[in-house]
């Protein structure tokens, strides 16, 4: 898995250069995103935390609500894993306020089930 984790942390480094390359800000907060996936994958929680901020400020940026959402869980998972609870419950119930204001059930639900799993709570609306 080592040698997959490398070619896709590699694959997923271009990707974030061409996109930046050609101002694609979309493209360079995926990239991102997926560069802390990796490093929180590999065991490396600083660098995942300053690849998911920076994904989250590049979402942000270019107002795409969703995946503003979507980082969220994603640093809520990196917050459980590094046994910060209450920054995960922060980041999930960010989520879910986004998630709740965009209408989207499915995610809504997904997020009340992360949150049980790392039981954490969430503020009822």
């Amino acid at each position: 898995m080592l040698d997959s984790l490398a070619q896709a942390r590699e694959l997923a480094s271009q990707a974030l250069g061409i996109s930046q390359d050609i101002k694609y800000w979309f493209g360079v907060g995926v990239a991102q995103q997926t560069l802390g996936r990796i490093a929180q994958s590999e065991g490396s929680l600083a660098d995942a935390e300053r690849f998911l901020h920076e994904a989250q400020q590049t979402f942000a940026t270019i107002q795409c609500r969703y995946w503003v959402a979507r980082n969220h869980l994603d640093q809520a998972a990196l917050a459980h894993a590094q046994g910060n609870p209450e920054a995960a419950a922060n980041h999930l119930q960010e989520a879910k306020a986004v998630f709740t204001a965009l209408q989207l059930p499915k995610y809504i639900k997904l997020t009340e089930n992360i949150a049980s799993e790392y039981r954490v709570p969430l503020a009822k609306e």
